[in-house]
């Protein structure tokens, strides 16, 4: 095997009363994929449909960038790819083994796991390109400044660390379902 495909079937007009229907009478339309799919997931939103790619192609290790691609399933007749990605691109590089797709209609994100990484990528699928969404605004500590005036060697200890802005501050109760 080279990869794997993405299959859309038109159920509208199979029979609901159990009668047997064979393969070349149903409507189909299949899209060749570059990799091997893992898990899907729509898009309603965008007509769109983010597959993950699984497994890396020859890993010998546990570290291997791998993509989600994006399906245009605007016309079920007709899969396409959609390059949506940044700078039209057809898919999105993301850490080992992306997987489990868990999406989020009220934020517009999609919660990626990547299973070889334990790590999670949180995706933006209703900006413009899709991207990865930086779910941590880099903060920083401001540079305050210590002088040991008397060089007696003494140190600091900070006593207290207060988040003035909370909305940078991330939740950490993560869960997939």
């Amino acid at each position: 095997f080279t990869g794997g495909s993405v299959l859309a079937l038109d159920l509208s007009d199979l029979p609901l009363d159990g009668s047997d229907v064979l393969v070349h009478e149903v409507a189909a339309s299949a899209l060749a994929l570059d990799g091997f799919p893992g898990e899907i997931q729509i898009i309603p939103e965008r007509d769109l449909l983010i597959v993950s790619d699984r497994l890396s192609e020859d890993a010998r290790e546990r570290v291997g960038f791998d993509d989600i691609f994006f399906v245009d399933i605007s016309d079920p007749d007709k899969l396409t790819y959609a390059g949506v990605g940044p700078d039209g691109a057809t898919s999105l590089t993301l850490m080992s083994d992306p997987d489990v797709i868990a999406y989020d209609a009220a934020s517009g994100l999609a919660f990626i796991e990547n299973f070889t990484s334990h790590t999670i990528s949180v995706v933006d699928v209703l900006s413009d390109p899709i991207d990865v969404f930086d779910a941590v605004d880099r903060e920083f500590v401001s540079p305050g400044r210590v002088f040991d005036v008397d060089s007696s060697g003494s140190r600091v200890d900070i006593a207290t660390l207060e988040v003035y802005d909370t909305q940078l501050a991330v939740d950490q109760d993560w869960s997939l379902v």
